[in-house]
């Protein structure tokens, strides 16, 4: 590749300085699977903070609600996955690498380790108010993570398809 400088003279680059190496690649990949892990631990760890002793403005009145604690702990998992997996998925989507296809499924893949990691450290964390350990009663909540990741993704993928079909 040719470029001028401000003189005007002529001076070569290499295409390593301008693409990306394969390695790089590889590390972006695997900083997205650890980030994920790591934050799949932290969130197990702030889910058992939340549910394992409910507050009054998480499980609701008793004498009103009838308040339950099964609700309250899949809620906040709930949340909890939903916010996770939404900037999961504004990352993809940032930097989706030179192969965008394998950086989604690697942030999907990411995502249920993150997510099985969350379910994991609250469960062997000690038990709550009603003698149990923290798990979800409503195991599909586990999978909001990677849900709500291949959802963002999903959203402006089509959003951009469709802006470049009326436009084209």
């Amino acid at each position: 590749m040719e470029a001028t400088s401000g003189d005007g003279a002529a001076s070569t680059a290499s295409t390593a300085e301008v693409a990306p190496t394969a390695g790089s690649g590889r590390r972006e990949l695997v900083a997205l699977l650890g980030v994920q892990a790591l934050a799949g631990l932290v969130a197990g760890l702030a889910w058992w903070v939340l549910a394992h002793d409910p507050p009054r403005w998480l499980a609701g009145e008793p004498w009103l609600t009838n308040g339950s604690v099964d609700a309250a702990r899949d809620g906040s998992l709930a949340v909890l996955e939903l916010v996770l997996g939404a900037a999961a998925g504004l990352r993809v989507l940032r930097r989706p690498g030179p192969r965008p296809l394998l950086t989604l499924l690697v942030g999907i893949g990411g995502a249920l380790l993150a997510s099985g990691l969350a379910v994991a450290v609250a469960a062997v964390l000690p038990v709550g108010v009603d003698s149990a350990h923290v798990v979800p009663r409503a195991w599909g909540v586990a999978l909001l993570w990677p849900t709500a990741l291949a959802g963002v993704v999903f959203v402006r993928t089509l959003a951009q398809s469709l802006v470049a079909w009326v436009r084209g």
